[in-house]
């Protein structure tokens, strides 16, 4: 092996080690936190309006069931704070985050997210463009359906 092949070898061994050792937990471990079975719905505040405006009216029906959640996502705390207070007085299921938190778990924050938990699991996935509403909801409202059983 030359010398370049030598340095290119060690280069990539670094480069390999350092992507492998991240120790930050998935997004799985935070969401499990709040729910073992039923689903979570994520709203970055500041994503698309439609979807945002939407997502937001339909979780406001949902909000008192005990196998959903919902966490709004602000660029701040405070903005996701304020928007929970004002539209989900009381509610035991309704979480604020920043927006940081989420960028570290997904590189998609524009849009709404639903996932479907079961036994702790993330079991499906979806981000909710404006086209996806009614699918997404139709999917959420079947399995809070199963979550009840």
């Amino acid at each position: 092996m030359n010398f370049q092949g030598a340095k290119l070898f060690i280069f990539l061994c670094i480069l390999h080690s350092s992507c492998s050792v991240r120790s930050r937990p998935e997004m799985e471990d935070v969401l499990s936190q709040h729910l073992d079975d039923g689903v979570v719905l994520t709203i970055p505040l500041n994503g698309c309006r439609g979807c945002v405006h939407e997502m937001l009216s339909f979780a406001k029906e949902l909000q008192n069931n005990p196998a959903f959640v919902l966490i709004l996502i602000g660029d701040v705390m405070k903005e996701s704070s304020y928007v929970k207070k004002r539209d989900f007085k009381g509610a035991q299921n309704v979480h604020s985050y920043s927006i940081s938190l989420l960028e570290k778990y997904s590189p998609e924050t524009q849009y709404p997210a639903y996932y479907i938990i079961r036994k702790q699991r993330i079991t499906d996935r979806m981000k909710i463009e404006f086209r996806d509403i009614p699918l997404a909801k139709q999917t959420i409202l079947s399995s809070l359906a199963r979550s009840e059983q």
